[in-house]
């Protein structure tokens, strides 16, 4: 360090401080871990499972697309001119898809930005927010910067930390209280259940007689989706201005490196607030060209939830074949397992050690010391690797 940090205003030195548990790591080069993998093991290959993306990549038509266009030509007519920060095409089409009003819209460079827009936008030092856990560790990541406190209603164990109605019945106990924000994630992130819309439609009536704004961020909601319909709660964004809704194009679309993530909201007021924070030019001209080809090919989609769908009910059920594994019910491409005879750092080294890399959630605030891994869904080869090497573990204990 320099001994410049004095400089730096005050919520910038309070940031500093801030030490959220959770699988990702700002500071870890992943390139490097990968190779220092490779050499500590003498292995050749290393499967990445702790990347909750989909892992056949993005929908062939835009493969087929680069191939047909001329990409060097038309790169180079729009260099020297600024990307649209308007998106009005494609919020036309996310727009007809989800029945709602193409201004309603918010696009920023990947879910995690707009999280942080919003926690700028809502919340100061002193605030309280309410947090069910576990959760995405960004909510309270991003909040906690700015000083603001979290409120937290632990899911149970014993439910496999499943949303249930004691879970709604906690939470509106507590908007009494005045909170700020409510952050939700539906599929619940990083356990990879689907909260039933039942259950969150009190909670959404309380915080909006409360003034409590809902965040419900579906990131993962693509995999929960049904073929015919989206089975989204932007559905209820015209009865609760107090409500946000998130999606992102890094999941079953694959494309986490274009980095295109979107707000729905009906309130002009909580869209111009978080459009203070927001770049003037968020999303480049190649991230939105992409994430629009990725959006005409829905049928893509539907194919990549099926198969998910297979695979991950074949991995649940070789967990279950493993009395020494314990794997929680999923309606994503994520599974939550952990190992009876093995604490979570073992797990992890043992999974290294067959060049297997997961998401340790030992530090992730409500599974602290609890052993979880969250495990991605792969293809079946790769998956059925994954459980070989896991009935090695099992037998040793």
């Amino acid at each position: 360090m320099d001994g410049l940090k004095q400089f730096l205003n005050a919520t910038t030195q309070q940031a500093l401080k801030v030490r959220v548990g959770g699988y990702l790591d700002k500071e870890t080069d992943e390139a490097q871990l990968i190779e220092r993998l490779k050499a500590r093991y003498g292995i050749e290959q290393v499967y990445r499972f702790d990347i909750g993306k989909n892992c056949d990549g993005f929908s062939p038509l835009i493969r087929e697309l680069l191939n047909y266009v001329d990409m060097g030509e038309l790169a180079v007519s729009k260099l020297d001119e600024y990307p649209d920060n308007h998106y009005r095409m494609l919020k036309k089409k996310l727009s007809e898809l989800y029945g709602v009003h193409p201004d309603w819209f918010l696009l920023g460079t990947g879910l995690d930005a707009i999280i942080d827009l919003v926690a700028r936008a809502f919340l100061v030092d002193g605030d309280h927010y309410l947090l069910p856990v576990p959760n995405f560790n960004l909510y309270e990541e991003y909040a906690s910067r700015l000083g603001a406190i979290a409120v937290q209603v632990q899911l149970k164990e014993e439910d496999q930390y499943r949303w249930t109605a004691d879970t709604t019945t906690a939470l509106i106990a507590q908007l009494a209280a005045g909170p700020r924000l409510l952050w939700i994630s539906n599929p619940v992130n990083p356990t990879g259940q689907l909260i039933p819309q039942e259950e969150l439609l009190p909670l959404l009536d309380a915080a909006k007689k409360q003034g409590c704004c809902v965040v419900v961020d579906e990131a993962y909601g693509e995999y929960t989706d049904q073929d015919d319909r989206v089975v989204s709660c932007a559905r209820y964004a015209g009865e609760y201005p107090n409500l946000m809704v998130l999606r992102t194009f890094s999941k079953i679309y694959g494309l986490p490196s274009i980095r295109v993530g979107y707000l729905i909201c009906s309130s002009a007021d909580i869209r111009t607030g978080l459009q203070v924070y927001c770049p003037y030019f968020p999303v480049t001209w190649f991230s939105l060209y992409l994430a629009q080809m990725a959006f005409v090919d829905q049928d893509y989609v539907n194919d990549s939830r099926r198969i998910n769908r297979m695979r991950r009910d074949t991995l649940q059920e070789g967990f279950r074949g493993m009395s020494v594994f314990r794997c929680l019910s999923s309606d994503t491409n994520t599974l939550m397992v952990r190992h009876a005879g093995l604490t979570g750092s073992k797990l992890s080294d043992a999974f290294a050690s067959h060049g297997i890399l997961t998401a340790d959630l030992g530090n992730m605030t409500g599974l602290n010391g609890r052993g979880y891994h969250r495990i991605t869904v792969r293809n079946e080869a790769d998956n059925t690797y994954l459980l070989n090497v896991c009935r090695e573990l099992h037998s040793d204990y």
